[in-house]
């Protein structure tokens, strides 16, 4: 545990340094100017725009920063040959993907708070004070971003280059958003390849138990339950990726 917090605290540091800030700073000047226009377009509803797009824009960036991140740590790692430095400390196999994911889970965090003070202060601004919507919007973003790290860090060691593990990470990411869509249409369609391809789905991340937002606007929706759910959800789903990412690592000639 020790070498996976240190590798975890100098990831995040090294994130910060070359990737992170600089994104932060170009979000905060585009949803400025966004805000702008947008107030002149939406109208009564501006802070309800402002809001959905910027959070929007939050959770893609977060998801599509660990998706690179999480890939790259694994395979980079491996192509520039400083992966066998680092298991020759001796730093076990776990404590390295542990500690790789951990890091790049924590700066993600960090440039999602930060963006979302950007939108917050928008808000504020425009005499829209920010609420529980936000807060519940940034939760779910990390909670997706968590999953999709996992997934990403899964894919990389069953591909070829960074590029590829990102494409399959961001198809995932996309069905994981339509997944009880797909379920209903392939059990009422006629097709049996469809049928067969069934319990495939299954195995796709269920995103929209993390749209807060969305869910808990609903007649007889629990803030407490929702919240727990989706988190518990969003955690073991991630550690089941974690998982066999370790299983097949470790299956790994260095």
């Amino acid at each position: 545990m020790n070498a996976a917090m240190v590798l975890a605290v100098n990831t995040w540091r090294q994130l910060l340094r070359t990737r992170f800030l600089p994104v932060v700073v170009l979000f905060g000047g585009v949803l400025v100017y966004l805000g702008l226009l947008l107030g002149a377009l939406a109208g009564d509803v501006e802070p309800r725009v402002l809001l959905d797009v910027g959070m929007a824009v939050v959770e893609v960036m977060t998801c599509g920063a660990l998706a690179y991140c999480a890939a790259s740590g694994v395979l980079l790692e491996i192509e520039q040959k400083t992966l066998y430095l680092i298991l020759t400390r001796p730093v076990p196999r776990p404590a390295f993907l542990l500690g790789r994911y951990a890091g790049a889970v924590a700066a993600s965090a960090t440039a999602a708070a930060a963006m979302t003070a950007c939108v917050a202060s928008v808000l504020l601004v425009k005499g829209a004070p920010a609420g529980t919507d936000l807060l519940l919007a940034l939760w779910g973003a990390l909670l997706k971003g968590l999953v999709t790290a996992a997934v990403a860090t899964l894919l990389a060691l069953v591909s070829t280059s960074v590029l590829s593990a990102m494409t399959m990470t961001g198809v995932v990411w996309v069905l994981g958003h339509f997944v009880a869509e797909i379920r209903f249409l392939a059990q009422h369609t006629q097709s049996l390849a469809a049928k067969a391809l069934l319990p495939a789905v299954w195995l796709l991340p269920d995103f929209a138990l993390l749209n807060y937002r969305d869910r808990l606007h609903l007649p007889g929706a629990g803030l407490g339950e929702s919240l727990a759910l989706g988190a518990l959800y969003a955690v073991l789903y991630s550690a089941v990726c974690l998982g066999l990412t370790t299983a097949l690592f470790r299956r790994r000639e260095f």
